[in-house]
């Protein structure tokens, strides 16, 4: 109900990309989630994205009441980061959607992980585990509430690092493109 609140708010901006849109708000707001949606195809956290942009700004991914686990989207960034040269054959699919932009329907091409694999990421409890281990991941309380939060940058880098032979965090999958 926050996000769906927060998205709807005065000043908010949201991407175009219909999977896994995003929503900015304040300065930088235009800067993150400008030409997310365009005709090369993008992937919804890939180096087109809000996703991306807010990694390379180091921005604060912070959680209140539920653990970071269960929703950090943004771990798929660096995988679509690698696009091409994902270890994983096959792993995106195309998909045309229909989107309307200023009261006029356009047709948008865009690619995402297929649904298939949703299964293998999750190793969830060793990927958060590692980040806690590297010092990415805090987790506390404030009084009765937990509060997670990570900077994205160093989840980023760290994915990076471990996902440049091995399809880092997908478990399960041997397969070479």
């Amino acid at each position: 109900m926050t996000n769906e609140l927060f998205w709807r708010r005065k000043g908010v901006l949201r991407s175009l990309h219909p999977y896994n849109s995003l929503a900015a708000h304040g300065p930088l707001a235009e800067e993150l989630l400008h030409d997310n949606l365009n005709r090369f195809k993008p992937l919804p956290h890939g180096a087109y994205s809000g996703y991306y942009r807010f990694c390379q700004k180091n921005g604060l991914v912070f959680s209140v009441g539920v653990s970071l686990q269960s929703s950090m989207t943004l771990i798929h960034s660096p995988e679509e980061v690698r696009d091409e040269q994902w270890p994983i054959k096959d792993f995106y699919e195309e998909r045309t959607y229909s989107i309307r932009i200023d009261e006029k329907d356009e047709l948008y091409t865009v690619r995402q992980r297929r649904p298939k694999y949703a299964k293998y990421c999750i190793c969830v409890h060793k990927v958060f585990r590692d980040l806690t281990r590297e010092g990415i991941l805090h987790e506390s309380m404030a009084g009765n509430v937990r509060v997670d939060w990570v900077r994205s940058k160093d989840m980023f880098d760290l994915f990076m690092d471990r996902n440049k032979d091995f399809p880092y965090p997908y478990y399960g999958l041997c397969l070479a493109r």
